[in-house]
């Protein structure tokens, strides 16, 4: 599902949005969008349950960083240092809950 929500989306113009503060602009900011944007991403923060935290932020936002790359330059969303900042939150926040929960999936 992920992959069709980031990759497959309807073309987009190549936008670039380097502005963080826009996160707190309620007016602009689409809570819905960012609250499904959190929680696509706890999951992985299973799959990085092994490594240290330090490991995991890095991964994250290194991941986080290309998928926004690929979405710029396939003109299938915009580059947002506001997507990158939530959605290295939602894998944190997926990494803290299964490292100290322990839920094991099978």
């Amino acid at each position: 599902m992920m992959i069709l929500l980031l990759f497959f989306r309807v073309y987009h113009d190549n936008n670039i949005n380097l502005n963080i503060l826009e996160l707190f602009n309620f007016e602009t900011t689409n809570l819905s969008q960012t609250i499904l944007n959190l929680i696509l991403f706890i999951p992985i923060g299973y799959w990085l349950k092994h490594l240290k935290i330090s490991s995991v932020l890095l991964l994250s936002l290194l991941l986080i960083t290309s998928i926004e790359l690929f979405q710029f330059v396939s003109h299938r969303g915009i580059f947002d240092v506001v997507d990158i900042l939530i959605n290295t939150i939602g894998i944190m926040i997926g990494y803290i809950i299964f490292k100290t929960v322990h839920i094991k999936l099978h």
